[in-house]
């Protein structure tokens, strides 16, 4: 069976332990997938145990809005699926079985069950809100390259741009509907349940052997997940190229916060009120 090319957007260092704890739980389940993160942090090398977390590290500087992009993971892409993720998931099912199902659509999302929040035109005179079409979350999503996903994301870079809205998501959900030729596979909740929507808790709650990706936002919507960032971050060996006193800074405060994660307290709610105020309180957990 061919490879999923799994891809991360991660800049800041809080961000690229969230994608390295997401990474590792893929490596956890012997996946054989290759994982590539990008990345503004000049990381070497990342290891937990004798094992590399990342196949391929791409260092980039962050000079305008549009570097942390989504639209730009296409340039990355491999030949046969590719599969993007958030930094803040944790992949809890293999996903290789799919491989041949995926491969058959340009593009598999999560389309929600609700219209956008945010008011935009997503066709000549029409607002997406009128329309009330569901909103497609980009957090998750696989992709074929080829011409029919190529044309996909240089709409999206094109209308991101124009748009001028910080989301990603209404300008993806634009280029789909101005595409020609893009075929496009729904995903269940099971690819990316988000326990801050009530029924995706219930969901994730109920059956969490049916959650094939986790996509929990914060810690504090999926408490278990901040004990495992800890263990990924002081469990793992960090390589860097450099590191400048603005990266120690970083990794200091991210570490500060990561110490709150360890605690048992942090699991229950009136816990992590406690440990906002007396730990953290520029920090608010709940």
């Amino acid at each position: 069976m061919a490879t999923i090319q799994i891809h991360y957007l991660a800049y800041g260092f809080r961000y690229l332990v969230m994608a390295a704890n997401s990474a590792l739980s893929l490596r956890k389940l012997g996946t054989s997938c290759r994982i590539t993160v990008i990345t503004d942090i000049p990381l070497e090398r990342l290891t937990y145990g004798t094992a590399s977390i990342f196949d391929e590290i791409i260092l980039k500087e962050r000079n305008v809005a549009t570097d942390y992009a989504k639209f730009q993971i296409y340039k990355h892409s491999s030949p046969g699926l590719n599969l993007f993720l958030d930094c803040d998931t944790e992949v809890w099912r293999p996903i290789e079985s799919v491989y041949d199902l995926m491969l058959r659509f340009d593009i598999s999302i999560r389309c929600l069950v609700r219209a956008p929040k945010k008011k935009f035109t997503l066709l000549e005179n029409l607002d997406a809100q009128d329309a009330c079409v569901g909103e497609l979350n980009t957090g998750v999503f696989f992709f074929r390259q080829g011409d029919n996903a190529r044309e996909v994301f240089k709409l999206w870079e094109r209308y991101y741009k124009e748009m001028e809205i910080q989301s990603d998501q209404p300008s993806f959900l634009r280029s789909v509907v101005e595409a020609r030729t893009a075929r496009l596979l729904p995903l269940a909740e099971n690819w990316n349940a988000r326990p801050q929507l009530k029924g995706d808790l219930k969901f994730i709650t109920r059956s969490p052997k049916d959650v094939r990706i986790l996509h929990y936002r914060s810690p504090s919507m999926w408490p278990d997940v901040a004990m495992r960032l800890a263990d990924t971050y002081f469990g793992s060996n960090w390589e860097f190229t450099s590191r400048l006193s603005d990266l120690n800074q970083e990794i200091s405060k991210c570490e500060k916060m990561l110490r709150v994660y360890e605690k048992p307290l942090f699991k229950y709610r009136l816990g992590r009120k406690l440990l906002n105020r007396l730990v953290l309180p520029e920090k608010a957990f709940t």
